[in-house]
């Protein structure tokens, strides 16, 4: 991946209904986190899982989203 490539931001929409939704609200709350910080969060953690450990602005991001 080229350096320019790595520092592009990528933007996305997610439409979860039902029981989904349901628990992502309640833990959102639970946790006081937004919806959006504790999709991001499920998204990282999937990506995680596939590929390489994670990169410093990875932690940072994730510092950030759990303050």
């Amino acid at each position: 991946m080229s350096e320019e490539t790595s520092k592009t931001a990528i933007y996305g929409n997610v439409k979860i209904q039902g029981d989904h939704a349901a628990r992502l609200r309640r833990e959102a709350a639970a946790r006081k986190l937004s919806l959006p910080a504790l999709i991001t969060e499920y998204t990282l953690r999937g990506l995680e899982t596939q590929g390489p450990k994670e990169t410093s602005e990875t932690t940072d991001f994730n510092l950030r989203t759990e303050a």
